[in-house]
């Protein structure tokens, strides 16, 4: 095997494991790679944290957001007892 050969197997072999693990390295790591994936197809790839806990809480907890929901809903708001009593 030449060098160059063993070289590019060498890269090509550590950008896999890289780009395999890239999740399970530390945040800043992450981070970089999304800004990179941004600015190379030019638009966001990845939503915000806010909206990443949005969803997880949604979809682990659906009954306590329902809940939440009816209770801020106008319709089963108790505000009108409230200002009456």
């Amino acid at each position: 095997l030449s060098p160059l050969f063993a070289r590019m197997v060498h890269n090509y072999l550590r950008w896999r494991l890289v780009a395999t693990y890239i999740n399970d390295l530390p945040y800043n790591y992450v981070h970089k790679h999304r800004e990179y994936l941004s600015a190379y197809h030019g638009y966001t790839l990845h939503s915000t944290n806010e909206d990443y806990c949005t969803r997880e809480v949604i979809r682990r907890f659906p009954f306590a957001i329902q809940r939440l929901y009816t209770m801020n809903s106008a319709i089963y708001s108790n505000s009108n007892a409230i200002t009456t009593v």
